[in-house]
């Protein structure tokens, strides 16, 4: 494909707000590069709602998609969340994660959108989305894999500051009055911290006894914006290796 006989879009086109034969010729017109951001639901503590991984991600995506001119696609809000059990959470299973997305690839590339960026939301879907580029066999397809804290400087936590500072600085749902301390693994070292970061991959209420990674108490709006910024700003190295 010649990438190069294409035009870029000049703003953010969001699918679900199109009707069909605008957006086929929009595809046959413009550079498209889809962005498709992928959550969970899951408990983070009892400070931030159970769409918290859904809800940063998908508001990182449509500021991306802004910034960069994308395409920008629904949010998948379901992800791999089972190591929460007996807290809520509604997992799927990884090999059908991974199934919907090499559904939603395939029929992408049937559409005649040949590139995507597939922008992860969720610490557990991690090692199983990576390994969609061994599922996606399909010629002229170009899958790319990321997620938002990749482009941070942050160590990620769950429902801690970061998390918790993301949420007061793009959602309402934050309830800062329920937020506790949790588990600090910057506290651990060495084997201990292996072995802790190994168990909260299996289990989260064995490490952590109400559901947190972090302490939430200092966060705030600025902070988020901060970490927002960073991301979007370092995000630019990533798209032009798209484009």
């Amino acid at each position: 494909m010649e990438k190069s006989s294409y035009k870029k879009l000049t703003k953010v086109i969001e699918i679900q707000n199109q009707y069909d034969p605008d957006l086929r010729k929009i595809i046959s017109k413009n550079n498209i590069i889809a962005l498709i951001p992928i959550g969970s639901i899951e408990q983070h503590g009892m400070h931030l709602p159970i769409s918290t991984d859904s809800d940063i991600v998908s508001k990182i995506s449509k500021i991306l998609a802004k910034k960069y001119n994308l395409m920008l696609f629904p949010t998948l809000r379901y992800g791999c969340s089972s190591e929460h059990t007996p807290y809520f959470n509604i997992s799927l299973q990884p090999n059908t994660l991974q199934k919907i997305l090499v559904d939603i690839c395939t029929s992408l590339h049937k559409n005649k959108i040949d590139r995507i960026i597939i922008l992860n939301g969720h610490y557990g879907n991690k090692k199983y989305i990576i390994q969609l580029r061994k599922k996606i066999n399909i010629k002229d397809l170009e899958v790319n894999i990321c997620s938002y804290w990749d482009f941070m400087s942050e160590r990620m936590d769950h429902g801690g500051f970061v998390e918790t500072s993301l949420m007061l600085a793009t959602s309402t749902k934050t309830r800062m009055s329920f937020a506790k301390k949790g588990i600090i693994l910057n506290d651990l070292h060495g084997e201990k911290l292996r072995l802790y970061k190994k168990m909260l991959t299996k289990s989260f209420p064995r490490i952590t006894k109400n559901g947190v990674i972090g302490d939430p108490s200092a966060a705030n709006v600025a902070a988020g914006k901060k970490i927002i910024h960073e991301i979007v700003k370092n995000f630019n190295n990533f798209i032009k290796l798209q484009s």
